[in-house]
This record gives C-alpha cells, sequence and structure tokens, in this order.
C-alpha cells in the first residue's frame, strides 16, 4: 500500500514569510508565493530539491505548483535542466499597472533629452517594498559610461532616490516604508538628518553608498497629490569634475522631474522648481 511522502518540518524562513493573524488559510497560493519569493533571491536559480529543503517541504509538495508556475511563465528552467529562475513576468505585470505605465511612458522622452544634456545615465526609480526599483532608464550617448540596469533594486537606506522619496511622504508613510526596511540605527539617522536639507533644495545629492568614485544627484517627480511618487536619478561618474558641470546636471534633472511631474498631473509649484 502506498504511503504518504513524509512531511518535512517547515524552518523558521517558512514560518515567517506568512503574515501573523491572516484570516484565511490559502495553502496553495501560500505556496506559490513562498517559492516566487524564495527564487527571486536567487540569482542563479535552485533546483526542486533545494527549493523544498528551504520551504521545509518535501519536493512531492511543491512538484506540482512548480508546474503551474513554468507553464503560467512565472519561473523558467532549460531543456536540460531542473534549475528553475524567475522570469520577468512580475515585473512586467508591474509595469501594467496604469500609473506606473503611464509614469513610464511619461518618462521616455524626458531621459532621453536628459542622458544627452548631461552626457551620463540617468533612470527613474519608484519605492517598492523597502526598497527603490528602478522602472525606467536611458543611457548614456557615450561610448563608455557608468548605468543602472532596468528593475534594479536598491535598499531604500542606501539610495540617493531613498532620501527623496521618504523627504516628500507624510511622517505615516515614511514610518511604514522604513518598517520594511532593514536599515541600521546609523542609517536611519542619516535619513533623518538628510530629509530636512532635500526638502529646503528641492533635491539630493551624495556619494553612492554601492559604487566608488560615483556621485548620485536626485529630484522628486510629483504626482497629482504633492507627493513624490518617483525620482528623477543621475549617477555622476568620477570623469565629472567642476562646479559648473555638476550646476548643469543639476539644472538638467530638476527640469526633466518637473517635466515629468506635470505629464502625470502635478500642476503645483514643486519644490524641484524652486531651487
Amino acid at each position: 500500500m502506498a504511503t504518504k511522502p513524509a512531511k518535512t518540518k517547515k524552518t523558521a524562513a517558512a514560518k515567517s514569510a506568512k503574515p501573523e493573524g491572516s484570516r484565511y488559510q490559502t495553502p496553495a497560493l501560500e505556496k506559490g508565493l513562498d517559492i516566487l519569493e524564495l527564487l527571486s533571491l536567487e540569482t542563479k536559480g535552485m533546483a526542486p530539491k533545494s527549493i523544498a529543503a528551504k520551504m521545509g517541504r518535501s519536493v512531492n509538495e511543491i512538484f506540482r505548483m512548480l508546474i503551474c508556475l513554468e507553464e503560467r511563465e512565472y519561473i523558467f528552467r532549460e531543456n536540460d535542466s531542473d534549475v528553475f529562475t524567475l522570469t520577468l513576468k512580475l515585473f512586467e505585470l508591474g509595469l501594467r499597472n496604469p500609473p506606473t505605465k503611464r509614469l513610464v511612458e511619461a518618462s521616455a522622452d524626458a531621459l532621453f533629452d536628459l542622458g544627452q544634456k548631461v552626457r551620463q545615465s540617468c533612470h527613474v526609480a519608484i519605492h517598492s517594498g523597502g526598497n527603490v526599483m528602478v522602472v525606467a532608464q536611458q543611457n548614456s550617448p557615450e561610448p563608455m559610461f557608468f548605468t543602472v540596469s532596468l528593475g534594479t533594486l536598491v535598499p531604500l537606506q542606501k539610495a540617493v532616490s531613498g532620501v527623496v522619496l521618504l523627504a516628500y511622504q507624510s511622517a505615516e508613510t515614511r514610518e511604514h516604508w522604513l518598517s520594511q526596511t532593514k536599515a541600521t540605527r546609523a542609517e536611519l539617522a542619516y535619513l533623518k538628518k538628510s530629509w530636512p536639507t532635500a526638502l529646503k533644495d528641492g533635491f539630493f545629492t551624495q556619494e553612492s553608498k554601492t559604487m566608488l568614485g560615483v556621485t548620485e544627484l536626485a529630484f522628486p517627480i510629483f504626482g497629482h497629490t504633492g507627493n513624490a511618487v518617483a525620482t528623477v536619478s543621475v549617477p555622476i561618474s568620477g570623469t565629472v569634475s567642476g562646479k559648473s558641470a555638476i550646476e548643469d546636471h543639476l539644472q538638467a534633472a530638476r527640469e526633466a522631474a518637473l517635466r515629468i511631474s506635470r505629464q502625470i498631473g502635478w500642476h503645483g509649484e514643486s519644490a524641484a522648481s524652486q531651487t
């Protein structure tokens, strides 16, 4: 007589993925979401056995869910491989969301013009679960340049865009966003010290916390409510020097941010236009 496979004891990580006090039990959905969240952390992908071990389940428990996610194109594997990787479908779905889609469409021409003016790469970023995510990007027209890839996620506390996005939110929103990060006390202190500067100047600059020799600047993109819904950011490589060159970058980025803000419905006088 066939016996059911023994259930593996769930790991602490698997247990913590489920919010406490859930009103409804949806084990199949939770299993699929656990797989997607796990694969999002593994750039080289994972085999079913490794996925099951990380989730504290047996391979039999997750096999049908893996096949379903593969058929729906959320995950992918090479023909002769059993290693699953995450596709870009979730990212693409996010970009289809009307507000984000409108932002991306409004950013295209402004970013192109900005890149031509400053001869640097530039991008638009939004808040996403305690991170800053790049949703639109334009490469520098120069043959050699530094760039940030589309879809890149950077912890809120480590990005210049994080300072600017937080500065132009309500106190409640700031606290909520910060609760989603793993910021240290020192990082939190830096953010709180930086907000007044970003609000006063209408932008913020800092040495990159993730790349040596790069200075980052960011301006807020305002939605119709007046809060920052995104930022225009320019990572300036060490090849750019001199006060006048930096001022030119600031003016061009300021104009791009204001242009995008107006295209997505902001009709007020933004702080970015007052500096």
